[in-house]
């Protein structure tokens, strides 16, 4: 297996940036997820971001690009550093330059709540209310189902997103993550909440 990059090398991110998709990663706080595969022997190209693949992640400079354990970069600063991928004792870098906005922005903060139980037929709220900008700032929400059986998912761009609870006829986990972006364009990390369904 080698492990390879699906974009640009060096990556470069905001105003360095020739690429439509990486001129948008233009503020400090912004996160993006980076495509990472590994060509097989079969000839088969397979996506490792997942840390479930056991892809690990690591950045030359924290305070220019974080990532965290899912290949979810962060700008952090404007500058150059090196990211390593390892998976399967195989190793490859990437090269990372950021010119992006450097004004102060703290990234905002998702919290899609704590876990509930519910029994089928119930109407469920996945409240994000106590998710918060640092600077105070105005919030935009999205909502989306990770795990279950797919649910109709009313006003996933809202704080509070609701949903019917299914009929099952044993208990089923449910699991929704919610993104918050703030009023400059930094996005939180997705945070999950479980939603349990009982008869």
């Amino acid at each position: 297996m080698e492990i390879d990059f699906q974009t640009d090398k060096p990556l470069r991110l905001g105003r360095a940036s020739g690429t439509r998709v990486y001129d948008q990663v233009d503020f400090l706080g912004k996160t993006f997820e980076l495509p990472v595969i590994g060509q097989f022997s079969d000839g088969i190209a397979r996506s490792l971001r997942a840390e479930t693949t056991g892809t690990t992640y690591q950045s030359a400079n924290d305070k220019i690009i974080s990532v965290n354990p899912n290949g979810v970069l962060r700008l952090m600063g404007n500058g150059e550093t090196v990211l390593t991928v390892k998976n399967r004792n195989q190793e490859a870098t990437l090269d990372i330059l950021v010119e992006v906005n450097d004004e102060p922005n703290h990234p905002p903060v998702s919290d899609p709540g704590k876990t509930q139980t519910v029994f089928s037929g119930t109407r469920v709220t996945l409240n994000g209310l106590t998710s918060y900008d640092p600077d105070g700032g105005s919030l935009k929400y999205h909502w989306e189902q990770v795990r279950g059986s797919k649910v109709p998912l009313l006003d996933p761009y809202s704080a509070q997103a609701k949903f019917l609870a299914p009929f099952v006829v044993e208990e089923r986990l449910f699991r929704f993550t919610l993104r918050v972006t703030d009023i400059q364009g930094a996005d939180s990390l997705p945070a999950f909440v479980d939603i349990i369904i009982t008869p």
